[in-house]
């Protein structure tokens, strides 16, 4: 009979980075957004490019994951609601830092549930594509401006410019955030935004 292979319990270090590989490789290869997905089952994919870890140590990542994802879909629903300025602006300065602010504390709530892109970079976009907005005097709703932003802050990455890491895929990024693929690219294509 084969022995039992036993697993030490990760470090929080260890488990904070197993979740960046596992999601930033699931994010880039597979289209597995989906409410349909059966965790166990596309953790034993993701086995084989994570062999060096239990199946169990996989699937703690994608069902915390799941359950932050599940969250957030239900918390952005309600607050979105409370999205328009409340009282009267002093300045349209006012209003564009509220619009900021609105849009960057949605980008850390993504970047903690999925840590697949780089924040500091994502902050910068969104200071960029509300002076994008505000020119062409556009506002598509906030779940697209935050898939735009995730969308032009990966394909800028270096490593995805040379080749060397793969984009995240499109349908993930839309489906993350909560966006149509008619708004995201209705939305690119307004706004001139290509891969590269």
């Amino acid at each position: 009979m084969p022995s039992l292979i036993e697993y030490p319990s990760l470090s929080y270090k260890a488990k904070k980075k197993l979740k960046i590989e596992i999601l930033d490789h699931s994010f880039r290869k597979y289209n597995f957004l989906m409410e349909s997905l059966s965790i166990s089952r596309f953790a034993k994919i993701l086995h084989h490019s994570f062999s060096e870890h239990d199946i169990s140590e996989i699937q703690e990542v994608l069902n915390n994951f799941s359950d932050d994802w599940k969250r957030y879909k239900i918390r952005f629903q309600l607050t979105t609601k409370l999205l328009p300025f409340h009282g009267e602006p002093h300045s349209v300065h006012d209003l564009m830092e509220y619009r900021f602010n609105v849009l960057q504390q949605h980008l850390k709530e993504l970047y903690h549930i999925a840590p697949i892109f780089n924040l500091q970079r994502a902050t910068h976009n969104a200071k960029v594509l509300l002076t994008m907005l505000d020119q062409k005097n556009y506002c598509p709703v906030l779940s697209t401006q935050l898939a735009l932003i995730l969308f032009v802050t990966d394909t800028r990455d270096s490593l995805v410019k040379e080749g060397k890491k793969k984009p995240i895929l499109q349908v993930n990024i839309r489906n993350l955030c909560k966006t149509s693929a008619y708004a995201f690219h209705r939305a690119r294509n307004k706004l001139g935004i290509s891969r590269f």
